[in-house]
């Protein structure tokens, strides 16, 4: 159980995580939003960030949201990466016992130099 051995990277990760309105919007109405945010240095020249943004809304059957991710890598090639997220999902029942559900996602990802 538990950590073996003390950590000795000296580059440290930090993250933030923030959301609004309801955290599981598969099993309950409502509406959520929110940021992750995280970044880390690789070595003394090089470092990651990441950001996403997302929402979502849940009600009469219907579930749907969006995000948009952002990595974006510095140091000898600057890089940066996106995705842009849109999924739903929807809800039939023909009879208690017999629920249907239909789904979509669609991502665009784009990669910039």
């Amino acid at each position: 159980m538990g950590y073996k051995k003390a950590e000795d990277d000296k580059y440290k990760k930090l993250s933030l995580q923030l959301v609004a309105g309801e955290p599981a919007l598969g099993k309950n109405d409502g509406w959520n939003a929110g940021l992750a945010f995280s970044t880390e240095a690789i070595n003394a020249d090089d470092g990651r960030a990441v950001l996403g943004l997302f929402g979502g809304w849940a009600g009469m059957g219907v579930r749907m949201g969006a995000e948009f991710d952002t990595k974006t890598t510095t140091g000898a090639t600057d890089l940066t990466e996106q995705i842009i997220g849109l999924y739903g999902d929807y809800k039939l029942s023909f009879a208690p016992a017999c629920p249907f559900s239909a789904a979509w996602t669609y991502t665009i990802p784009t990669r910039t130099t």
